[in-house]
């Protein structure tokens, strides 16, 4: 068929008739006529956010199970080799019981979806007689949804085969507490030179996630290069798994912020759709990574971009809603922290929020100067140690302490310690040991070139130090006020808006993280103070330090040095303004 502009200018085909060329016409006119509906642009671009949701989705969950395999391949290989050689062994036995929950549907679905796309992508391509180098979006598109579906049933075995070698969906935690000190030596020397080496090599295995995230939106809208996504979340993971003590949530926004820079490259998106495009990545990896949709979209729009438009809003909030759909459709639709139970026994103990609120404003800022300071101190100390051995230093020095103390909750991200924290399993002398060495323990990973983020760390210092004060507060009060394990709850927020000066999504992150409506009002209390008194000692979140160190200051998401961020090519103009030499 040939395409006319006769009748009115419209583009269909010639052949249509008169009677069908009228409703043909209204029906795709209608986005432009009536203003309820979405512009086809705005269509694309929400649809190109889910993908990116579930392409972010995806590689939370299989950063999140790499890294629990690759601990035990590295600390007790032979459980691995178990699993795959004696069926008859108690981890083949869990294995087995853990097969019949691995669902298929959402594999077939995805790729026929994708079969579906590559047919009409090559319908149309021989309809419009594309050449064969030439593929449609179509093709580009099926690709993506394909691979996301086989890689959706690959990761349930591996989620499966991790369940299965660390029981009780344990972690890393009961693994490092049952290997010999000498074996943490040797993993943390290992894996240090390994992160070195990458770091060195790679420019894109270097620094914390966020602020990368940050910088791209603010100066290149968006552009990023997408290896930089696996590249990073990969160094990130073997960091964690070598002990360091960072968390996976950098790592995966980076991962899902990348991928859908490339994405939209690909398409040929322009600068403002694909800014778009990365900051809806960038929420779904946050929300997939800790099941909170609503955090997840509210990070992306209070830290990454500093914007709430409409425009905006939609394909961020898509991105992060198909993101913890993947979640939930493999580990199931719980809270991240189960079995937590806020209480508050009385109306007046919301008074004990007010103090709290100052202590982890104060824990916030000591921490964030911590990772400051310790970086600048480290740098003089190793001046003379190539750069590539400097992680390993940094992690041999992380696993010597914990040795020392004898407390293992300091390596790694440290999800299990939390929990235990937040189920009052810990002594309030463990719970201070644990607070300063994890302190301690993320500055040195980050000083000495380790790769991650400081969302979980926040997370973990905050409950310690809400801890803390419960145990306290309970020893002068008694029992006429809760446990310890609630004042953990609500230092979890107050500590992360201290450390990301963003208390609405931390406000929401501690809910949807314990799924307790309860725990609303005091946390909005002690979130407030803290952002107060973080706001008056650091004057800008962790993430601007960094960003500002490298000479960019950013207000709501944008530099305020506009220059920075366009092109002496885009700024340029061919159309000369002359000024004739007469007077008259």
């Amino acid at each position: 068929m040939t395409q006319g502009k006769g009748n009115g200018g419209s583009l269909l085909p010639s052949n249509v008739t008169a009677w069908t060329r009228a409703p043909l016409e209204l029906t795709r006119r209608a986005a432009e006529d009536i203003p309820l509906l979405p512009s086809q642009d705005h269509i694309t671009l929400v649809s190109l956010a889910a993908l990116t949701g579930l392409l972010a989705g995806l590689a939370a969950e299989l950063l999140r199970v790499l890294v629990r395999l690759f601990g035990v391949l590295m600390f007790s290989p032979g459980s691995l080799w178990e699993l795959a050689t004696d069926r008859g062994s108690p981890m083949s036995q869990r294995f087995d019981a853990e097969w019949p929950k691995v669902d298929t549907h959402f594999m077939v679905v995805g790729l026929s979806t994708a079969l579906l796309m590559f047919a009409w992508g090559y319908y149309r391509d021989h309809r419009n007689g594309v050449p064969e180098g030439h593929r449609s979006r179509s093709h580009q598109l099926g690709i993506a949804v394909g691979a996301a579906a086989l890689a959706h049933g690959v990761l349930q075995v591996l989620v499966a085969a991790a369940d299965a070698v660390t029981p009780g969906h344990s972690g890393l935690l009961s693994v490092f507490q049952h290997t010999p000190w000498w074996g943490l030596c040797g993993v943390a020397l290992v894996g240090g030179v390994a992160v070195g080496v990458l770091a060195h090599y790679l420019t894109d295995a270097r620094g914390e996630g966020v602020p990368i995230v940050m910088k791209s939106v603010a100066l290149k809208s968006g552009a990023m290069r997408t290896r930089s996504g696996p590249i990073f979340a990969g160094t990130a993971g073997l960091t964690v798994a070598s002990m360091g003590s960072v968390g996976l949530e950098g790592p995966v926004l980076v991962f899902g912020a990348a991928s859908a820079s490339g994405l939209g490259q690909a398409l040929g998106l322009s600068r403002d759709r694909l800014r778009v495009l990365v900051a809806a990545g960038a929420a779904a990896g946050i929300s997939a990574g800790f099941n909170a949709p609503i955090a997840g979209a509210l990070f992306a729009l209070e830290i990454v971009v500093g914007d709430f438009a409409l425009a905006t809003f939609s394909p961020v909030v898509i991105a992060s809603v198909v993101g913890t759909v993947v979640h939930r459709s493999i580990e199931g639709d719980f809270p991240v922290f189960a079995g937590v139970d806020f209480v508050m026994k009385s109306s007046y103990e919301i008074w004990l929020y007010i103090p709290l609120g100052l202590l982890c404003g104060a824990v916030g800022t000591l921490f964030v100067r911590s990772v400051e300071s310790i970086s600048s101190r480290f740098q003089r100390l190793t001046s003379g140690v190539p750069n590539f051995l400097q992680p390993a230093i940094g992690l041999l020095a992380i696993c010597l302490m914990a040795v020392a103390l004898g407390r293992y909750e300091v390596l790694g991200s440290g999800y299990d310690t939390l929990q235990n924290l937040l189920n009052n399993r810990l002594t309030a002398t463990v719970v201070g040991v644990i607070l300063i060495a994890k302190i301690a323990a993320t500055s040195l990973t980050l000083a000495s070139g380790g790769v991650g983020g400081v969302f979980f760390p926040s997370l973990m210092i905050g409950a310690s130090a809400g801890s803390l004060f419960g145990a306290g507060a309970q020893q002068l009060l008694g029992d006429r006020i809760a446990s310890p394990a609630s004042y953990a709850i609500v230092g979890m927020g107050a500590v992360l808006t201290a450390v990301q000066h963003a208390p609405l999504t931390a406000v929401v992150m501690v809910f949807e993280l314990c799924n307790d409506y309860n725990i609303i009002l005091p946390l909005l209390v002690a979130c407030i103070l803290s952002t107060l008194v973080a706001t008056r000692a650091l004057g800008m979140s962790i993430y601007q330090r960094v960003l500002k160190r490298e000479g960019i200051v950013l207000s709501r998401g944008k530099e305020q040095n506009l220059l920075r961020s366009i092109k002496v090519s885009e700024a340029m103009r061919t159309e000369i303004c002359k000024v004739q030499q007469s007077t008259r």
